[in-house]
């Protein structure tokens, strides 16, 4: 028993390491992408520092710790069993701690794996004065009026 419990919780962090690492590679290949592979007309510089560059000061870029399913999964795992699910990373833009804007970023399927030559914007808003902003391409950042 005394055995158990001290071989329980070593084994919960060796499993919950594991998947966070797994998740966390496709987190750091869509940060590492260059903003270029996820809009043609944007520069050859990661899209990490790419945002970085164009988001103003008064807001914070925070890359969500895992890898998404793009919000395509049901929630009902005998509609899902057999979906190639869509994999996303997750960009929140927040103000004094309130999110103002969200990106989801597609890198690859769950089937196919990163897939970064179809590397895109899934979905995006910005949220300013009270107005939402649907996001259709990551250069349509280049045009908002932040102030």
């Amino acid at each position: 028993m005394k055995l158990f419990q001290i071989l329980l919780p070593l084994i919960l962090v060796y499993f919950l390491t594991y998947e966070a690492t797994a998740s966390d590679k496709y987190v750091n290949v869509a940060k590492s992408l260059s903003a270029q592979k996820y809009d043609n007309t944007l520069p050859p510089i990661q899209v990490d520092q790419w945002l970085k560059e164009i988001i103003p000061d008064h807001l914070s870029i925070k890359w969500g710790e895992y890898i998404t399913a793009c919000g395509e999964q049901s929630g009902n795992p005998q509609t899902d069993k057999n979906r190639n699910f869509p994999l996303c990373a997750e960009v929140l833009i927040n103000q004094n701690n309130n999110n103002v804007g969200y990106l989801l970023l597609f890198i690859g399927a769950e089937k196919q794996g990163d897939l970064e030559e179809n590397a895109s914007l899934y979905y995006g808003f910005i949220k300013i004065r009270n107005e939402q902003i649907t996001i259709n391409t990551l250069s349509e950042l280049k045009k908002i009026n932040w102030n």
